[in-house]
């Protein structure tokens, strides 16, 4: 098994980021299907539904604010 990147803080707050998804239920055969998001523990910024190795290559490498822009 790969092990999971270590996400980069939220570039919103600076909160800590963590992977989430629905795990599996016995009772109703519904829920982990391979997919899930990443979310901001603090202030709840979210990247929506992508496989895990997708998402956290997505959260860690998206593009930074410039300073002294605008």
């Amino acid at each position: 098994m790969m092990q999971p990147f270590e996400l980069k803080p939220c570039p919103l707050c600076g909160g800590r980021a963590e992977w989430e998804y629905t795990p599996w239920d016995e009772e109703t055969q519904t829920g982990d299907d391979g997919t899930g998001w990443i979310e901001c523990a603090g202030c709840g910024l979210t990247l929506a539904w992508h496989d895990r190795d997708s998402a956290e290559d997505r959260w860690n490498n998206r593009a930074e604010a410039s300073e002294g822009k605008g």
